[in-house]
């Protein structure tokens, strides 16, 4: 159940090697009759030997004889590129293909150089983690020689994020930065050898400031003759464990994953006992209420694999005691776009990086003094093998060498993942058994598959088979290595299905700064210095996906694109909120991607379900009867399904030119065109029709967002050129243009809640952005504006637009604001990921 609709960074650096291969292959088969004939059906081959193998790989007959087809057809009539990739998988098993590279490491750092000077820090910092997943000698490793080269190139970009970390005030991280650069740094030269320029010494400077704001000892002897790389690792040991015990003794509770109301169900253990599961032909399995629940209420608690894998995940892990809080971020795929963000163990948001992978450029993870590397910390005897004897974990050690190729088989990556974890935790072949519904008890959707998207994924599933076989540590079996290997195959050929239909994709917000070239053309002008001022007026929140997981009791939920229900994640566990009343007796609905309001084209969102999940939607959005208007109208197909004309399309654009052009001048004729602008292009949005269209980037909601910003840009630069000679007018035009800005944000957020409802993310989210905004005006201008006292031609305004189109809501001040942010985000995310919004998001 994979959200579709949200947004999610793309990386450049993602192999397309296998996408074009099967894609060759398959137009190999299509380009022979013969093979096409006897490879793209779904017949089944009467066989015994098919039937055993099918049984123990937990998959269907009909599935088994079509993957053994595929299989027999690559031992035979495949090209050579395919059957070539045994061999380059022995290659890449080997090391032989190396995966670093300085050109990049560097390239990322000057790129991070650049935007630092544009004063945007969280792209900088992005850039240079990134360059650091490229490095070759990111880390101070005695007993491996290290290129000179390499460890200055590693020091560079360790240092240059230092800087950032400094900026930003997170002294933790920047002090292990500065630490790991200056090791590096050592590890090339001395200080006796080093000019008064040397980054050296100012790493020193930032060492000694860090070591002030944290209240640590200052353990370096900078004029010592001795001062060495081995030296600082044995200083860096010694502030980690200072800095560990401070956290340890810090007072912190441990926040509990929450539990379902009515608690767990005893059958389907991921979900409350308060509801059950049904089935009927109609709608197959799906989940009825059999106690009420409000908005807010829990209705589903599963980790990541499901409660089977959390105790299999829990008992491999050595933990005696039952612990329901025990995270399964194993099962869990981090996107390739994430991984110079996240932790690529737990999850946790980087800062500094603690350590990288030295084969591939993946997987970083948090700093040495967090709790994900407290125990092995512990066990590090010897301070000068602080890095070398770092414990990846197993699961990656698996997967690394081959990341290259997995990167490029998009879900194929995460079954390799689970199918690596199935074998490694010693799962029965046949998990039905158990009394925790799993992921093999999922509909395989064998039958609506084309027969062209059931080639490719059999030949993925091969893949993943050859690269499991490469890692098998030969454990005696009762099965020929080539079953075994069938197995395994046709194993991941039916859950490769069951992720397209099932996987949820793992959301995070996050911040994004765009250029201001490409957003705010009329200031691309403005130098390094303005730029930092108006980044925070450019601070757009984004839903971005991080990775994809499959949650199996989650999975049985039903779609509508009117959902009663929300998700959000805590950790690796997916938390199922209600969001609208459910009486007992009435069904539980999940969105699939497609919600009627991000998609207000029924046709658009059937076709969608239709391709990815194979059911016609019958929620009442999409089962209105369809309507036709006369031809000189826009055609309606339903409630909210309008297709403008190109004459409505015309004027919108040039309504909306119009009004991202209007002069900021102080007059009450600049607040009449404002009202003038806005008023038309709501005319044209309502042109012909009954109900309202809005272009998808271009909605009334997002065109006041974008005017309320571009006016307090505005406003900032004009309180900038204040001087003794133009005080009064200059005055005058940054209060207006700071009241306009304002007044069009709250605009916006009305805007919002009418469209998504009072119960809504894009309403909290919109929120958040306008309380922000509002205190970066507040404290950058050092004016109280606590209160939001607009003009009286402002009110006149507000009472002359919008009276049909928005609610009374009005903000008297920030309070009010915060205040409804979190009585909305206890609703939405619960009381711990709340505190984390307000943390986060709400501060200057």
């Amino acid at each position: 159940m994979d959200n579709n609709h949200t947004q999610s960074s793309t990386s450049d650096n993602v192999s397309t090697l296998w996408t074009r291969l099967i894609s060759t292959e398959l137009d190999h088969v299509h380009n022979n009759p013969e093979l096409s004939t006897s490879l793209l059906n779904k017949q089944i081959i009467n066989s015994n030997k098919i039937k055993n193998l099918a049984l123990q790989a937990n998959s269907s007959h009909s599935s088994a004889s079509f993957y053994y087809r595929i299989v027999k057809y690559i031992d035979r009539n495949a090209t050579n590129d395919l059957r070539r990739m045994s061999s380059f998988i022995s290659e890449l098993g080997s090391g032989n293909v190396y995966m670093k590279s300085t050109k990049k490491a560097q390239r990322y750092r000057q790129l991070g150089n650049v935007l630092f000077k544009q004063g945007n820090l969280s792209a900088s910092a992005i850039a240079y983690r990134t360059g650091l997943l490229y490095a070759p000698n990111a880390y101070f490793i005695p007993s491996i020689c290290q290129n000179n080269d390499f460890c200055i190139e590693g020091a560079l970009l360790h240092g240059n994020l230092s800087v950032i970390l400094a900026h930003q005030q997170l002294w933790s991280s920047c002090l292990e930065t500065v630490l790991t650069a200056l090791e590096l740094h050592l590890n090339v030269t001395t200080i006796k050898n080093c000019k008064k320029q040397s980054p050296i010494f100012r790493l020193k400077s930032r060492f000694e400031q860090c070591c002030n704001h944290l209240d640590l000892p200052m353990l370096i002897e900078w004029d010592s003759t001795t001062l060495t790389s081995h030296k600082l690792l044995e200083v860096h040991a010694k502030l980690i464990s200072i800095l560990m015990c401070k956290s340890k003794n810090c007072v912190m509770k441990l926040v509990d994953i929450p539990k379902p109301k009515y608690n767990h169900n005893p059958l389907y253990y991921g979900l409350s006992n308060g509801v059950r599961v049904a089935t009927n032909h109609e709608k197959g399995r799906h989940i009825i209420a059999t106690q009420p629940f409000e908005p807010g209420d829990i209705i589903a608690v599963e980790p990541a694999g499901g409660w089977i894998m959390h105790n299999n995940s829990q008992s491999y892990s050595d933990k005696n005691t039952h612990n329901d809080d025990y995270d399964t971020f194993e099962y869990l795929l981090l996107l390739p776009s994430q991984r110079m963000n996240q932790c690529f163990k737990c999850f946790s948001q980087l800062n500094s990086i603690g350590f990288i992978c030295p084969y591939c450029c993946d997987a970083a993870y948090c700093e040495l003094s967090s709790g994900c590397n407290s125990q092995q910390f512990v066990n590090i005897e010897n301070p000068s093998y602080l890095f070398h004897d770092f414990q990846q974990p197993i699961w990656h050690v698996a997967e690394c060498r081959f990341m290259f190729l997995l990167n490029s088989i998009g879900l194929g990556h995460l079954c390799f993942r689970l199918a690596w974890l199935r074998q490694h935790y010693s799962h029965s072949m046949n998990d039905n058994d158990n009394s925790y519904f799993t992921t093999d008890q999922l509909i395989e959707h064998f039958i609506d598959f084309p027969v062209d998207e059931l080639f490719e994924y059999a030949l993925t599933g091969w893949l993943i088979s050859k690269i499991l076989n490469y890692n098998d540590n030969n454990n005696k079996t009762d099965l020929k290595s080539s079953d075994k290997e069938f197995i395994q195959g046709l194993w991941c050929f039916d859950t490769l299905r069951r992720l397209q239909c099932n996987a949820h994709a793992i959301t995070e917000i996050q911040a994004s700064y765009p250029d201001i070239e490409s957003w705010f053309p009329n200031q691309a002008s403005v130098n390094n210095m303005d730029r930092k001022l108006i980044y925070p007026f450019m601070r757009r929140l984004q839903q971005i996906r991080i990775a994809t997981g499959l949650f199996p009791c989650v999975s049985l939920l039903n779609h509508s694109c009117d959902p009663n229900t929300i998700h959000n994640f805590q950790k690796s566990y997916l938390i199922l909120r209600c969001l609208k009343s459910i009486a007992p007796g009435g069904e539980v609905f999940n969105c699939y991607g497609p919600h009627y309001l991000h998609y207000s084209s029924s046709s658009q969102r059937l076709t969608l379900l239709q391709q990815q999940y194979f059911f016609a939607c019958q929620c009442e959005h999409c089962s209105k009867p369809v309507q036709f208007s006369s031809s000189s109208s826009p055609l309606i197909l339903n409630e909210l399904d309008v297709i403008p004309t190109n004459e409505m399309l015309a004027k919108w654009k040039d309504a909306v030119n119009n009004l991202l052009a209007l002069p900021w001048e102080s007059s009450l004729q600049s607040i009449e065109n404002l009202k003038n602008a806005i008023q038309t292009i709501q005319n044209i949005g309502t042109l012909n029709s009954t109900s309202s269209w809005w272009p998808s980037d271009d909605n009334l909601g997002s065109l006041l967002d974008t005017l309320g910003r571009q006016y307090l840009i505005y406003s900032k630069l004009a309180r900038q050129s204040l001087t003794d000679h133009n005080k009064d007018d200059a005055k005058s035009k940054w209060l207006f243009a700071q009241n306009s800005g304002l007044w069009c944000l709250q605009k916006s957020v009305q805007w919002v809640k009418l469209h998504f409802g009072a119960i809504s993310c894009e309403y909290l989210w919109e929120l958040i952005s306008f309380l922000y905004l509002s205190m970066n005006c507040s404290h950058q201008s050092n004016d109280s504006i606590q209160q939001f006292n607009l003009s009286e031609e402002f009110r006149r305004l507000d009472d002359e637009c919008f009276e049909l189109h928005t609610d009374s809501t009005v903000f008297s001040d920030q309070n009010s604001i915060l205040s409804e942010i979190n009585k909305l985000s206890m609703i939405l995310y619960g009381s711990y990921k709340s505190q984390l919004i307000i943390e986060k998001f709400v501060h200057v």
